[in-house]
């Protein structure tokens, strides 16, 4: 699959758990497994096709909690395993406020104008800087947040590319 097809995540409401960036990745990278994460994999029979990426729709399983103004967020998690430092690129879709961190180090997202007569899912995807991945093991962190408005479609899905962006086959994720 071209997209990053195994997240683990937590959705939390920022009035009552305020959770930090500390909180969930330490500096080098490490997840807390104390976490009461939920695993997001994409499955074959989960697919409409081949070439739908995967992508995690919070607002069809928070539906009720954001129709009721509580202020939701999530953090995401995968373990990226490259066989060689290779330079990406994180190309991604959502249609609120996100922030980045690989093995740790803040990764900054590259403002670009939007078509926003578009729906979010049909717009050019956003991307990252260009993220140095080490040999083996990283861990890519995502923060999300539901756009503002009265019935936001909060999503994210993405892929790591090489910076030109050619995808990426032989990296794998868990």
């Amino acid at each position: 699959f071209p997209s990053i097809y195994a997240w683990r995540g937590i959705v939390y409401d920022r009035s009552k758990y305020p959770l930090v960036p500390e909180q969930v990745v330490d500096a080098e990278g490490r997840i807390n497994g104390e976490l009461e994460w939920q695993a997001h994999i994409q499955q074959p029979d989960g697919l409409i096709n081949v070439n739908q990426p995967h992508g995690l729709d919070f607002r069809g399983t928070h539906w009720e909690r954001l129709k009721a103004g509580e202020p939701l967020a999530a953090y995401l998690a995968t373990t990226v395993t490259c066989p060689d430092e290779q330079e990406v690129t994180l190309r991604f879709h959502t249609a609120g406020d996100v922030e980045f961190s690989v093995n740790g180090q803040a990764v900054t997202e590259i403002l670009a104008r939007q078509e926003d007569w578009l729906p979010g899912l049909l717009r050019t995807a956003r991307r990252t800087e260009t993220i140095r991945l080490r040999p083996g093991q990283n861990t890519l962190v995502v923060h999300t947040r539901p756009p503002e408005g009265k019935r936001p479609r909060w999503y994210f899905g993405g892929a790591l590319t090489t910076p030109g962006g050619n995808l990426l086959t032989h990296l794998s994720f868990s």
